[in-house]
């Protein structure tokens, strides 16, 4: 994928779903650590611009100390591939071929030109990821009035769904950039719902 778009855990998380055990890797080197170290990560789209890193060093100690076996330190792209469990001839020609492109410009992916660093300084370091949720969405399928359907599509009479666990539509794709889009469907088929479920009531009585 572009890394242009990592900032955006959904397209990450979408593209490492289908690699091997649903794990990606981040390489940077000592000399992209060192820049963002003094200058800060000014030129990487984040969801939470210009963090601080100029601790970066303490927190690799930490998780050291800390036995965290998402990183990974290395002399050697060889060296990072072996412990990594990545193949290592085609980890060495992805990053020789990116390194290429920071040199003229990304035929693979198009990313930005500002955002191509070259991978040729050790120790090299690499982060896993993996992809995680802190919610889901949908499953219960709904009517325009937030009826409950069936498999077969028709409303079971007085039961009603709202919120996140009528929302289907995300699909597989929650969309960060577009803040509080959940919380405004929660709201709005809540209300759908309420009026729905008093206008049950009514008639029923």
């Amino acid at each position: 994928m572009n890394e242009d778009y990592m900032q955006n855990a959904t397209y990450l998380s979408n593209a490492v779903s289908h690699q091997k055990n649903r794990t990606g890797f981040s390489i940077v080197d000592s000399s992209i650590v060192k820049y963002y170290m003094k200058n800060g990560v000014d030129n990487v789209s984040l969801v939470r611009p210009d963090p601080d890193v100029s601790d970066f060093i303490e927190g690799v100690k930490l998780a050291q100390q800390n036995g965290n076996t998402g990183l990974i330190i290395a002399d050697s792209i060889e060296e990072l591939a072996q412990k990594a469990g990545i193949n290592v001839d085609n980890l060495v020609e992805t990053v020789d071929e990116y390194n290429d492109f920071c040199d003229s410009v990304d035929e693979e992916f198009f990313k930005s030109k500002r955002y191509l660093r070259p991978i040729i300084k050790a120790p090299y370091y690499c982060a896993k990821i993996c992809p995680g949720g802190y919610g889901t969405v949908g499953g219960i399928r709904i009517n325009e009035n937030c009826e409950a359907c069936g498999s077969d599509f028709e409303p079971i009479p007085g039961l009603y769904a709202a919120g996140a666990d009528s929302c289907n539509i995300y699909d597989d794709s929650y969309m960060f950039l577009l803040p509080g889009n959940s919380m405004g469907y929660a709201v709005n088929t809540g209300r759908i719902a309420g009026m729905s479920a008093a206008e049950y009531v009514e008639e029923e009585d």
